[in-house]
């Protein structure tokens, strides 16, 4: 498969002599504003909120290239504007947002931008679980395969591999023959009109409607990754879920299938202990996979998206029998005398929690989890509290009543997890708020034994200055034990 030849550029044709506003001002604005100089347009960095490594010398150096910075809170900029940039994290309610659509300024995202400049094959993957796991995956096959893969640096609290300046820079020298590879969340396809060559979406459950409203509207952001496609397109979608067969049914190019139940309709799928394509012939065993159980589906997903770019089976199993896994997603950071210690600091859903305690055997955990349930730059409302979300944290309560012996609490949204756990029957009694990360994995290591997981599954937010030492801080931890 080839990259999209097509002579229209609706984003690049109207850049020249435009003013275009950009929200926000970081490392990824600066970059985007510095491009869009180049590309000629007269450019409005809103200073809605400035990242704190930003220099008041940057800022003059945006200003000698044309560049016009405006307050937060001043709205005049929306009238003279054709275009307007959302940040990551500039929500459909932001002042901003409504400003630009109340004076019909068109609204998009840098995701966009790079969709349309870049020469290279492009694969999306969004979804609400896994789609940093299955993009590495994914990047890893291609690897494998000999192509030459663009995949942007990781948030450092995050983990995700979002559209950032690191790729911006990159546009004059991508290979045409190159593929790259981004994860899109519904905060950037909220504001796509593009969609990528190949489309993959994971699997699909409430998230992030706090920012979107509703479920309705985070679904239709999520949708767009498809039908924003072309007739040349390929869309990647999971079988196994009545969303992903919907879906299949508008696409507007072609269709791939996985499926982790051996769905006979599946392009790959798990057929027992292997994965198999659609011809029978088998990709590579279960047991190759050196991750859990939960994986085995980012890598059906994986598996399908590459083999869609062209690459071999071969390819297909020396990627993923060499992967290995993200840092912070059920990372083993330590372990010793028969206790384990797990980072999977980036599991900031109930979904994603669930799919982390449900590696382990009833009882075996000490339990690290909470945060903030505002998130920071995200929106002003707490985290999973619509009725579809609280189904989701609630049935994380429950497993964890089930899974963990003890649960050490952080952070603001501790409380909101000590009444959960209520709920689900918890023995409240082995629950205990924890006064910071680092006095929470002490505390749990002390009283871990043989055969026990710690694991750090936080479901919010942790801002906490330790979390990038967690593992340090793990090791010594046992270190200590061992030496008592």
């Amino acid at each position: 498969m080839t990259a999209h030849t097509t002579d229209l550029h609706p984003l690049l044709d109207a850049l020249p002599a435009s003013t275009v506003a950009v929200d926000r001002i970081d490392r990824d604005t600066i970059a985007l504003a510095r491009l869009l100089v180049r590309l000629e347009a007269h450019v409005v960095l809103l200073a809605t909120r400035v990242a704190p490594d930003v220099t008041a010398k940057e800022l003059d150096s945006l200003r000698a290239t044309g560049v016009t910075i405006a307050e937060g809170d001043d709205l005049s900029w929306a009238h003279r504007c054709l275009l307007l940039f959302a940040h990551d994290y500039t929500s459909p309610s932001a002042p901003v947002v409504q400003a630009a659509r109340g004076a019909g300024c068109r609204i998009t995202h840098l995701a966009d931008l790079l969709l349309e400049m870049t020469p290279a094959l492009t694969v999306g993957v969004t979804g609400s679980a896994g789609k940093s796991t299955t993009a590495a995956m994914i990047g890893a096959i291609l690897r494998a395969a000999g192509r030459q893969v663009y995949l942007p640096c990781r948030h450092p609290l995050t983990g995700s591999a979002n559209p950032n300046w690191e790729l911006l820079e990159q546009l004059k020298r991508m290979d045409p023959n190159g593929v790259l590879v981004l994860e899109l969340t519904s905060s950037h396809l909220e504001y796509m009109a593009h969609g990528p060559n190949i489309a993959v979406v994971t699997t699909i459950s409430p998230d992030h409607l706090e920012w979107h409203g509703s479920l309705g509207a985070y679904l239709a952001a999520k949708q767009r990754i498809v039908t924003a496609q072309r007739p040349g397109d390929v869309a990647v979608l999971n079988a196994d879920e009545a969303i992903g067969r919907a879906w299949a049914r508008i696409a507007p190019g072609r269709v791939r299938l996985f499926s982790a139940a051996a769905r006979q309709d599946a392009n790959v799928r798990l057929a027992g202990d292997r994965l198999v394509a659609d011809d029978a012939t088998v990709l590579l065993a279960r047991d190759q996979i050196r991750l859990a159980d939960s994986y085995v589906m980012n890598a059906l997903a994986a598996a399908t998206a590459a083999l869609s770019a062209g690459a071999s089976r071969d390819a297909v199993h020396a990627g993923l029998t060499g992967f290995d896994g993200l840092a912070g997603r059920r990372e083993l950071v330590a372990a010793a005398n028969g206790v384990a210690v797990y980072d999977d600091s980036l599991a900031l859903t109930p979904r994603k929690a669930i799919a982390s305690l449900s590696s382990f055997a009833d009882d075996s955990v000490l339990l690290l989890c909470g945060g903030e349930d505002v998130q920071d730059g995200w929106s002003v409302a707490p985290m999973h509290t619509t009725p579809d979300e609280q189904r989701l944290f609630d049935e994380f309560a429950l497993l964890a009543t089930r899974k963990a012996r003890r649960v050490f609490t952080l952070g603001s949204a501790g409380d909101r997890i000590h009444d959960a756990l209520a709920r689900a029957g918890a023995d409240l009694s082995a629950v205990s708020r924890a006064i910071s990360l680092e006095t929470a994995a002490q505390q749990a290591i002390a009283i871990a034994r043989r055969g026990d997981n710690v694991v750090l599954a936080p479901v919010f937010e942790i801002r906490d200055s330790t979390l990038p030492l967690f593992g340090e801080i793990a090791r010594k931890a046992l270190n200590a034990k061992r030496a008592r």
